[in-house]
């Protein structure tokens, strides 16, 4: 996987995990909210994105997401990126974004998979609730994440899966206020 196409896949990540939506469905509260909400400004969580087995400076994106401010009617954060091309680091501006606390979800909702496992990350064992989608019809495009209440935004692992290649993000370290 080529990296613009890495960068690509980062940036679908981010949108699929903090902004889902559709305006077909009733509003419910936002789980992505949810996972922001229960903490204080200044929490904070840092995400690796890189194919599996990827050395690190082997091409990856690392992204720090800082909580701004909550309300009862969203959160706003604050994430940096920095992409690895070729050995060399490049920081993305600073972008904050506000996360509604009551979305539609999804169309297709009802068709993903969930439930809970146990994911090690970085030596350390979390007890995750699971989402697994698919995209397309032939379902070449599958995505899983594994999200923990103990986490600011609640990620701890997404595996994107298209024709048979995996990217990865992690989570690196977390702050908790």
């Amino acid at each position: 996987m080529n990296n613009n196409r890495l960068v690509a896949a980062f940036s679908v990540l981010t949108l699929l995990v903090l902004l889902p939506a559709s305006a077909l469905a009733e509003k419910t509260e936002n789980p992505t909210y949810a996972y922001w909400a229960k903490f204080k400004p200044g929490s904070s969580v840092t995400l690796r994105a890189a194919r599996p087995g990827a050395a690190v400076g082997g091409g990856g994106a690392t992204q720090t997401a800082t909580l701004i401010e909550v309300t009862a009617e969203q959160v706003t954060i604050e994430t940096k990126t920095v992409v690895e091309i070729g050995g060399q680091k490049r920081e993305r501006p600073a972008k904050k974004t506000s996360i509604p606390a009551q979305w539609s979800p999804p169309s297709d909702d009802a068709k993903a998979k969930r439930g809970t496992e146990e994911v090690t990350v970085g030596g350390k064992t979390y007890q995750c609730k699971t989402i697994e989608r698919s995209a397309g019809e032939d379902s070449s495009f599958v995505m899983k994440t594994w999200s923990s209440d103990q986490v600011p935004g609640g990620t701890v692992r997404t595996d994107m899966t298209n024709n048979g290649q995996t990217l990865r993000t992690e989570l690196v370290e977390f702050t908790a206020k």
